[in-house]
């Protein structure tokens, strides 16, 4: 790249110019050591691509619905920016229904997109989607959940 210039911060600029954006997840894998004495140690950055409407947080939205199967767009009920997460519901208007009955059994599916502690944005170029990079400790896990996995105050 750059003659005596570290790669890890480059790599930030490089991805934003690549134009890969939503076709894949980069890891980045540099070893390092905090001075001249300490061993070696591995350290990984993990960037994904965020769109608040299709991958926020730099997680894909699931393709269809589990509940009813809709290949229907996620409605956005609620993004909190602050607390770090965002909440979609299945759009599907019959989503919970059982056949044959007027009456909704379930609500419909939510899907809750919530950031690692650790992740943060990257400047971008565009308003709703940008680069996340996360360095990586490998004690949490980086998929979205659905609202009946997890008990949690989302006000």
């Amino acid at each position: 790249v750059i003659e005596c210039f570290p790669l890890c911060e480059a790599f930030p600029t490089i991805i934003e110019q690549s134009g890969l954006g939503m076709h894949t997840d980069i890891m980045l894998m540099n070893m390092t050591s905090r001075d001249s004495g300490s061993p070696m140690s591995l350290e990984c950055i993990h960037y994904s691509w965020a769109h608040s409407n299709f991958c926020p947080w730099g997680k894909v939205l699931p393709l269809q619905c589990p509940q009813c199967g809709c290949p229907a767009n996620w409605k956005k009920l609620k993004a909190n920016f602050s607390g770090k997460f965002m909440i979609f519901e299945c759009s599907f208007m019959n989503c919970g229904h059982v056949k044959d009955k007027l009456k909704a059994e379930k609500p419909r599916q939510r899907f809750i997109c919530k950031a690692l502690k650790n992740m943060r944005l990257l400047p971008g170029k565009r308003r709703n989607a940008s680069w996340m990079e996360t360095v990586l400790d490998f004690s949490q896990s980086m998929t979205g959940i659905f609202e009946s996995d997890v008990e949690m105050d989302l006000h």
